[in-house]
């Protein structure tokens, strides 16, 4: 991996980015977009039309002439692999192209022969959008897939989807300064598009100031065949932050959202789970620190170093727990809360409300297995240093299981020396019964690299003779990789330093 950013170097960006937007009234967006354009007829067969979607220049749909109807529709590139779609009529949708390729199209019918052939040449990303460099070993499990994520830069953000080879099959522009809506996007004082997951046949992002100055967070759910921005549905979610969860049975949105609250002289901000139906502006709280982590756990000083003399002007002078991940488990319709600030992992009951758990931090209900304390002080923790995560499982019991955190390490020796930090990336085993967690794998960042910002990490199912793949974003460090149990690379796709990544996810496919 390469030389990767030091928090002295992110600071340094981020103030480099501040001051007066830079408003020029104009938007990157995709380019090189045809639309209805008569693709090219082969002698003997009757041409195709293809229409180009608005949303992201990956997808497109695909019409026959007058009787034809049915069949199969196939796209393949030289270099890739081939894209299937099952045409409804006369019409076919393709998404997942990869860009800059040209591909030949070929409508077969019922019995395999093709009776209609065209051609589509993807245009190349936008000039703003920064390629992948990309170095794979011969046994790595992410071809045949797609990495769904999300890119932040100094003025804006992208939605992302990837193949194995580091092209994009879909990109989408959250916004960049310079837009009327929304107008604050990028690291100075703005909107951070860091989560993004594909879930029942859609892309999700979210996005949020992270300043905590404007109450902007916004959903985005696009259906991954959009062909326009009118298939989108954004759901305002109020002062949210971090991370979301979508329900898709019932049409709800929760996510994350700052509360603020003055006590004494101090006003304070922390989290809480609100939840509404898509696309609306009402909400229902479901959990709250301050309204519902206990009266013994109400605001203290902050337990974080890193947070003394924290201001934002009018709306916070501390944080508390500064939450950062919200996970859901579909069996028990429980929620699980990841507060960076306390070190602490919280079950809460949907239905009800109530913290059934803190796993690590200064109030853990759970030990050692022999015992000993998981968590001293900030900087005396066996478990993690101020983390992020979103993979967490439960056996079938419901009552243990495990998961996997991306362990920021801020109170960690650096491998220099000194306590600058040092990322790690580890994997946790608890038991609800016994009250005990234990870590059963870690490893650190090779370089001894120190991201503060963000950061994920998610267990693979593939395994080898090592154990199990790991798949890991170094946020800031500008790379994402598939990791084996002894720390070595399968696969990894970076960035050019100076580009910030969200959560990442890689999926089999793209279809639903």
């Amino acid at each position: 991996m390469r030389t990767a950013l030091h928090l002295t170097s992110v600071l340094l960006l981020l103030a480099a980015c501040s001051g007066d937007d830079d408003d020029n009234g104009t938007s990157p967006g995709p380019t090189g977009i045809e639309t209805g354009t008569d693709t090219g007829t082969l002698v003997g067969l009757p041409g195709l039309t293809v229409t180009v979607s608005t949303v992201s220049p990956t997808i497109i749909d695909v019409v026959a002439p007058a009787g034809i109807e049915g069949g199969a529709l196939r796209a393949t590139a030289e270099g890739s692999g081939a894209v299937e779609g099952s045409p409804t009529g006369s019409s076919g949708r393709l998404m997942g192209l990869a860009e800059g390729l040209t591909y030949d199209l070929v409508w077969s019918d019922s019995e395999g022969s093709a009776v209609a052939t065209g051609e589509y040449r993807v245009p190349s990303r936008p000039t703003n959008l920064p390629a992948f460099d990309v170095a794979a070993d011969s046994d790595h499990s992410l071809a045949d897939g797609a990495l769904v994520t999300t890119i932040i830069q100094p003025d804006g953000g992208w939605l992302v989807v990837l193949d194995d080879q580091g092209r994009y099959l879909f990109w989408y522009d959250l916004g960049h300064r310079g837009e009327a809506e929304p107008a604050f996007p990028g690291w100075d004082g703005a909107a951070l598009p860091i989560t993004s997951r594909l879930q029942a046949g859609h892309l999700l992002a979210s996005a949020y100031d992270t300043a905590q100055q404007q109450d902007v967070g916004r959903v985005w759910r696009i259906p991954v065949d959009a062909m326009t921005e009118a298939e989108i549905t954004v759901t305002r979610t109020e002062w949210a932050h971090h991370d979301f969860v979508w329900h898709d049975d019932s049409g709800t949105m929760a996510w994350l959202g700052y509360q603020f609250e003055t006590i004494g002289s101090t006003r304070w901000v922390s989290d809480r789970i609100l939840e509404a139906p898509e696309a609306t502006t009402s909400y229902d709280q479901v959990w709250s620190f301050f309204d519902d982590y206990g009266p013994t756990h109400g605001p203290i000083a902050p337990i974080s170093p890193e947070t003394q003399g924290f201001s934002v002007p009018t709306l916070a002078t501390h944080e508390w727990t500064h939450g950062n991940s919200l996970m859901h488990d579909t069996d028990t319709d429980d929620y699980f809360v990841l507060s960076k600030f306390h070190d602490a992992l919280l079950r809460i009951d949907r239905a009800t409300g109530a913290t059934e758990w803190t796993l690590g931090g200064p109030n853990s209900d759970f030990a050692l297995p022999g015992g000993g304390a998981v968590w001293v002080d900030p900087f005396t923790t066996e478990l993690w240093s101020h983390a992020h995560m979103s993979h967490l499982w439960l056996d079938t019991s419901g009552t243990s299981g495990g998961f996997v955190v991306f362990d920021n390490g801020y109170h960690y020796e650096s491998m220099e020396g000194g306590t600058l930090g040092w990322s790690k990336v580890s994997e946790y085993r608890f038991d609800e019964v016994a009250r005990t967690v234990e870590k059963v794998w870690e490893v650190p960042h090779p370089e001894g690299r120190f991201t503060p910002l963000m950061g994920d990490v998610r267990k693979l199912d593939a395994t080898d003779s090592l154990g199990p793949r790991y798949l890991v974003g170094w946020s800031s460090l500008a790379c994402i990789e598939e990791m084996r149990a002894d720390g070595s690379r399968a696969w990894e796709g970076c960035l050019p330093l100076g580009q910030i990544m969200g959560r990442t996810t890689w999926y089999e496919g793209l279809l639903p």
